[in-house]
């Protein structure tokens, strides 16, 4: 693919889009303007083999897109030369309206800026018109910018100012004028910007938009963490650990102002915990983004905190007033960012010391419960066996005495009583058997009662040590990182090689250490 030609397509659709007022995908997709410059088709039939180009966008946009295809010579067939190129645009003339995008999709690439004295100005409902003089010989050119720009450059138009525009220049097609397009617009001289500053910072100041009541606490352990500014920066390396979500955005020059508030837009509805903006230091006039009115109400208006890290050492940028909290740096905010992290990782230790010193109380709670508990059962066992074995002996003893006296008087009345003995005996039996009966089933009783107490406490007891099990941590997400069998506490027990064993909450795997942080 041709990205250099991709560039110029996407220049020319923005240009196209512009004077249509409609949506850029309404010229073309993305997909269409890729699949040209991967192809670059040369002519009607090429291009019209491009899905999702028919007659009707042929006709309106083709005669453009051919002539930006064959603007270069690598870009031609081998065999076609210069010179056969001029012949053959001369045999096929464009039409008055083909030519006019030709010239626009060739102009939209002389991008410029260009200094001069507003001395005429048309404020319209979409568009404003104007002219730019030149100071020195009176030169003018006609200008013009799309309400919607100017609006987002926070310039404010009259006759008399001077001023800076970026822009291009573009022919009109249904007059043939040649305007410069601005796409956008400052002001001159650190006395008028520092007079703009001043003007808008009171203004905002007056609606409340600087007042701590409204400003939004940033969370004490900050995790996901969205991040704004230029890629190319020395601020990035800062934030390597830290930056969940990234965006690329300009942050110098009023040509920034339109992406950094698509950035902070595209965050709006993202999964942070805070967005960060920084960018290093620079003149005033580097800073009109971040006192321009549109995006300091895109701050003050955004649903999670914003940390702003773009001091400046005379006047403090508007952006940085009303986000919820600055920072002189951008390190000054990488340090922040750090802090309630590296003073939670102070608190670990203790806080595991006292785990597993509590952990150890509630084991030694328990063992002394159980053995106690042992004790009583054992005791009360003991009682009920010596009141038997009483019972059982004093049973023998009266017995035997029993038997002794009925034996004594048999022999002296001759065997009369002999029946009323065997009575007197069979009652003595069943005495023994209820005797009998009675403390079993009272030992049983005891038994039965004490052992449903012992499970009632055991139970209670195993809930609170699987409750205040570290395995059951595993099962959180955290991970026990031991070395030699014994667990790590602290960097200073590693070393750069050392292997480490990681466990989980199903399994474990061995490490290498890399880097100690």
């Amino acid at each position: 693919m041709d990205n250099n030609l991709l560039q110029k397509l996407k220049n020319w659709r923005k240009a196209t889009a512009e004077a249509e007022e409609v949506p850029v995908f309404r010229v073309f997709s993305n997909a269409i303007l890729e699949a040209i410059a991967q192809f670059k088709p040369r002519d009607k039939e090429a291009l019209l083999s491009i899905k999702g180009i028919r007659d009707r966008k042929y006709n309106k946009y083709g005669e453009a897109i051919l002539a930006l295809v064959n603007e270069k010579g690598e870009n031609k067939p081998t065999n076609e030369s210069e010179e056969d190129t001029e012949v053959n645009r001369s045999s096929m003339p464009f039409s008055v309206s083909g030519y006019l995008d030709f010239l626009n999709a060739r102009l939209s690439q002389s991008v410029a800026r260009i200094q001069g004295e507003i001395s005429s100005l048309d404020i319209r409902e979409r568009v404003i018109y104007f002219s730019l003089k030149d100071s020195k010989d009176g030169s003018v050119i006609n200008c013009l910018i799309w309400k919607n720009v100017y609006e987002l450059s926070g310039v404010k138009f009259e006759i008399g100012t001077e001023v800076i525009l970026s822009g291009c220049p573009d022919i009109y097609k249904p007059t043939g004028r040649l305007s410069f397009k601005a796409l956008s617009a400052e002001l001159v001289g650190e006395g008028t910007l520092k007079i703009a500053y001043e003007k808008l910072k009171a203004k905002l100041q007056k609606e409340g938009l600087f007042d701590e009541a409204r400003k939004k606490a940033i969370l004490p352990y900050p995790n996901k963490i969205g991040l704004i500014t230029s890629k190319g920066g020395a601020v990035m390396a800062d934030f390597i650990a830290n930056i969940g979500k990234f965006v690329d955005s300009r942050v110098e020059g009023q040509l920034a102002t339109e992406e950094l508030l698509n950035s902070i837009k595209t965050f709006r509805n993202k999964d942070i915990d805070v967005l960060v903006i920084i960018r290093g230091g620079g003149s005033m006039e580097s800073f009109l983004p971040f006192n321009n009115e549109t995006l300091v109400r895109e701050v003050a208006g955004f649903p999670v905190p914003i940390l702003v890290g773009i001091g400046h050492e005379k006047d403090v940028p508007l952006l940085a007033l009303v986000s919820d909290m600055r920072v002189s740096t951008p390190t000054a905010v990488a340090n922040f960012l750090n802090e309630s992290w590296e003073q939670a990782e102070t608190l670990i230790t203790p806080s595991e010391q006292k785990i597993f010193r509590k952990f150890q109380s509630i084991i030694q709670k328990n063992k002394d419960f159980v053995r106690d508990s042992l004790d009583t059962m054992k005791n009360a066992f003991q009682k009920i066996f010596n009141d038997f074995s009483r019972a059982q002996e004093s049973l023998k003893i009266g017995f035997k005495s029993i038997k002794d006296q009925m034996i004594d008087i048999d022999r002296r009345i001759n065997g009369a009583l002999i029946p009323v003995f065997r009575k007197i005996n069979f009652s003595i039996l069943n005495l023994k058997n209820t005797i009998s009966d009675s403390i079993t089933k009272k030992f049983l009783k005891d038994f039965i009662g004490a052992k449903n107490r012992i499970e009632e406490s055991i139970t209670s007891y195993q809930k609170q040590l699987t409750n205040n099990d570290p395995k059951r941590q595993l099962k959180l997400g955290y991970s026990i990182v031991m070395k030699d069998g014994r667990i790590l506490k602290t960097t200073s027990q590693i070393q750069k090689g050392d292997v480490v064993s990681v466990g989980l909450s199903e399994g474990s795997f061995d490490s290498e250490v890399k880097i100690i942080k």
